[in-house]
């Protein structure tokens, strides 16, 4: 048993550039095969979770993010010179490799990603 949900919001950035932020979550059950007594037998496995984040710019992907939200930018896990760079540029949180977005774009990721979660839960347990 698989499912996925995907949930996107668009944006324009400051410079005029089309944004998209599609996040995917998806759970399924994986069967493990066990060997009683010199029998390979499927079983039901664990339950498995996965979560992809991904932004893109005009169409072109430009980063992702695995199984992980973006982070808001603070001294005690970013180098100091990274925090001032971004807080003066009017960044709020990394999302990966560089790319941040503001406290306003953050906030609405997060309630998409919240979103995502529930509508995810409630289709599993179906």
């Amino acid at each position: 048993m698989k499912t996925t949900v995907i949930k996107k919001v668009n944006w324009e950035s400051t410079n005029g550039s089309k944004v998209e932020v599609e996040i995917k979550l998806t759970k399924e059950i994986k069967k493990e095969t066990i060997n009683a007594d010199g029998h390979k037998v499927e079983i039901k496995g664990k339950i498995q979770n996965n979560k992809k984040i991904t932004l893109k710019a005009n169409g072109k992907e430009i980063v992702s993010l695995s199984n992980k939200n973006p982070q808001i930018v603070e001294e005690k896990f970013f180098p100091l010179d990274f925090v001032e760079e971004v807080k003066a540029n009017g960044g709020y949180a990394h999302i990966a490799n560089g790319v941040t977005i503001n406290e306003e774009k953050y906030k609405l990721v997060i309630m998409l990603i919240e979103e995502a979660e529930l509508e995810l839960k409630a289709k599993f347990a179906e």
